[in-house]
């Protein structure tokens, strides 16, 4: 094994998962009030808290009259002071998560916490948000037990307040399911049992959170997708469990052994691939928020209107998250074939190249993502027999990567079947505080997140 194998390992593959959902990260402050988001039957992009700026639309917060009074009376808007310092405070949240501080992201999120409950009480969508923040830094430091008790408080209090059917109680709901995928492949405390029930949790999640996605935001949401990439990722996690590991010393070869007939193995792994193309197709044909194109303005001639008909590429963080989840599926199910499915193989390899791409370009030059996806791509290079530029990049990855705290490491996961915005983002997952919120009636067009 490559002699810094284990230092990779410990401190990037705990960090972020290969399986994660797609999703766009927040880099926004909250926006104003709270109100909003109980607006009868609105489609909000996300839940806004508090912000120095109106929510969007021509009428403010959805309108005026008795009733929006009514709302602010429940969810009252904090004074300029206190929303001022409640900004500052998610402002060094946002900071320290997308530089992959997330200890500090934690402290400074309790933090949040506490004023929120001060300032608006428990049963609150701002108090929600904040729970939920502390649940995405607790997953992603390995406290998988704080981090569901957090999500759960988070999503109880949104249920009461915005209702089961709310993109907000949606997005509680995708967390937890991206927070059980984590827990089953960096809990090495778990039984067999203990993990078959958590994939089966996360599918239930993600898939109740798909159906409202659907139903509040529409199947080209980026959030939609989201959580759509994370079903068929954890599909195939559940496919990729009922087979067994092997190292074929002979052949130096490692292999997924299915222990299920083929034909049930088949109709799994067809399931999860239905789900993850369509999703990464979706983000590209449907591109959200910053992409590489906008980076490298002025460097290109501008495409002829004819160029338009031609096949899109991967250009945003959201397409290339989904990217990397059927690229890691598609390794995974050419390690169930012997000799590998080369042609698997060769396709999981380009799109790991293509999310390395953007990545690389959007992200900051330390964000975990990014060396995720270095590490997935040297674990791919490593199975066919480059170990040369397996190396290169291993040795990439140490010489730069400066986690912020090592004392968080935890053991590795099984081979290419780790899962978290989450979005990770993960997630993801749209986990620090949701962006802002553009609310708007049913029949009017909702704008750009």
């Amino acid at each position: 094994m490559y002699r810094g194998g284990i230092i990779i390992r410990r401190h990037v593959v705990r960090l972020v998962s290969e399986l994660q959902p797609t999703t766009t990260r927040s880099t926004t402050s909250c926006c104003a009030a709270a109100a909003a988001v109980v607006s009868s039957r609105v489609r909000p992009m996300s839940v806004c808290h508090f912000s120095s700026s109106s929510c969007g639309g021509s009428g403010g917060c959805g309108g005026g009259g008795s009733k929006d009074a009514q709302k602010e009376e429940r969810f009252p808007l904090p004074d300029k002071d206190t929303e001022l310092k409640l900004a500052s405070i998610q402002s060094q949240i946002t900071d320290h998560y997308k530089q992959g501080d997330f200890t500090k992201a934690l402290e400074v999120s309790k933090q949040l916490l506490q004023q929120t409950e001060s300032h608006f009480g428990r049963d609150h969508p701002a108090t929600a948000s904040a729970y939920n923040n502390i649940g995405l830094m607790q997953k992603l430091l390995g406290d998988f037990v704080e981090a569901r008790k957090h999500y759960n408080q988070a999503m109880r209090i949104y249920g009461k307040v915005v209702g089961r059917d709310h993109a907000s109680y949606a997005m509680t709901l995708h967390n937890l399911g991206a927070l059980s995928k984590s827990q089953v492949h960096f809990d090495t405390s778990l039984k067999a049992t203990d993990r078959l029930a958590l994939v089966e949790t996360a599918l239930e999640h993600f898939e109740e959170a798909w159906a409202i996605r659907k139903a509040e935001l529409g199947d080209e949401h980026p959030y939609t997708v989201a959580t759509r990439s994370s079903y068929g990722s954890t599909l195939a996690a559940q496919v990729l469990n009922q087979h067994k590991y092997v190292e074929r010393p002979a052949h130096h070869q490692r292999q997924y052994v299915a222990l299920n007939a083929q034909s049930v193995t088949d109709q799994g792994w067809e399931a999860a691939e239905a789900h993850l193309r369509e999703a990464m197709e979706t983000a590209i044909q449907n591109p959200r928020g910053k992409n590489i194109q906008q980076t490298n303005k002025g460097k290109k001639k501008k495409q002829k209107k004819n160029d338009a008909k031609e096949k899109k590429e991967i250009e945003t963080l959201s397409a290339a998250a989904a990217a990397q989840n059927l690229a890691v599926f598609l390794k995974s199910r050419a390690m169930t074939e012997n000799p590998y499915n080369e042609a698997l193989m060769t396709e999981a390899k380009r799109l790991y190249h293509q999310v390395l791409q953007v990545r690389s370009q959007l992200l900051p030059s330390q964000h975990p993502d990014l060396y995720a996806t270095k590490y997935s791509l040297a674990e791919l290079l490593e199975v066919i027999g480059d170990e040369e530029a397996a190396n290169q990049l291993r040795q990439e990855i140490i010489d730069t990567y400066d986690p912020p705290s090592l004392e968080d490491a935890i053991s590795e996961p099984p081979l290419d079947t780790t899962t978290t915005t989450t979005t990770r983002e993960e997630k993801e997952e749209e986990n620090i505080v949701p962006r802002r919120t553009v609310t708007v009636e049913k029949t009017v067009a909702t704008s750009k997140p």
